[in-house]
C-alpha cells in the first residue's frame, strides 16, 4: 500500500470522548445548582398559606410547584445535550448549549440574591 493513500482523521479536542465528556461535565456543574434550588423549593414548600407567629403569609400556588419542580428536572436535560453535540463535532450547537447552561446558571444566582 502506498503511504500517500494512507488518510488518517484527526478529531477535533471537544469531539473525543474525553472532551465532550468534560464539556458535559462543566455543564452539569452550571446547571445543578439551579435544578437542585428548584427541586428543593417545589419539594420543602407547602402550597397555600401558613400561618408563622400569628400572621398569616400566603405560600406559592400548586401549580407554581409543580412547575419548578418540572423545571428543575428538565435543566438536567442539557448535560446530555452538550455531550451529544460536542461528540458530533457541532461547535455552534455545543456552545449554544454551554451558553444555555450559563444562563440557567446565572439565572438561580440572580434568584438566590448572589448576582
Amino acid at each position: 500500500m502506498n503511504p500517500a493513500t494512507i488518510v488518517t482523521t484527526k478529531r477535533v479536542w471537544w469531539s473525543t470522548w474525553p472532551g465532550a465528556l468534560a464539556l458535559g461535565l462543566v455543564s452539569l456543574t452550571m446547571v445543578a445548582v439551579t435544578a437542585l434550588v428548584l427541586i428543593g423549593l417545589s419539594v420543602l414548600t407547602v402550597p397555600g398559606s401558613s400561618e408563622i407567629d400569628g400572621t398569616v403569609a400566603s405560600g406559592p400556588s400548586s401549580a407554581r410547584l409543580v412547575v419548578w419542580l418540572l423545571l428543575g428536572v428538565a435543566c438536567f436535560a442539557l448535560p446530555p445535550i452538550v455531550v451529544v453535540m460536542a461528540r458530533r463535532a457541532w461547535l455552534g450547537w455545543t456552545l449554544v448549549a454551554l451558553a444555555l447552561s450559563a444562563f440557567v446558571l446565572a439565572a438561580a444566582l440572580w434568584a438566590l440574591g448572589i448576582l
